[in-house]
């Protein structure tokens, strides 16, 4: 392998088990090079997860809400791909 990447994932907290296994609900967030610094990668998403965290409003099917989602953690270099229960 020549050039290798590190995924950013983003996984709901308030799945079941069920729910948190199923690749649908797996939301990539960006890549990164393999063994680049953590820190750079999560600044770099910084400034969106802060609007995020204080609410932005989107429409689902025609109706305006208020969507609020808080970063629980950050988990890089994971071996595989498959989920681990918590």
């Amino acid at each position: 392998m020549y050039r290798a990447l590190m995924g950013m994932y983003m996984i709901l907290a308030g799945l079941s088990f069920v729910e948190r296994s199923r690749p649908s609900n797996v939301v990539p967030l960006t890549l990164g090079p393999h063994g680049a610094d953590m820190e750079d990668i999560v600044s770099t998403l910084e400034s969106t997860l802060r609007k995020l965290e204080h609410g932005v409003e989107v429409k689902i099917n025609g109706k305006t809400v208020r969507l609020v989602a808080f970063v629980l953690a950050f988990v890089g270099d994971m071996p595989n791909n498959r989920l681990i229960p918590v």
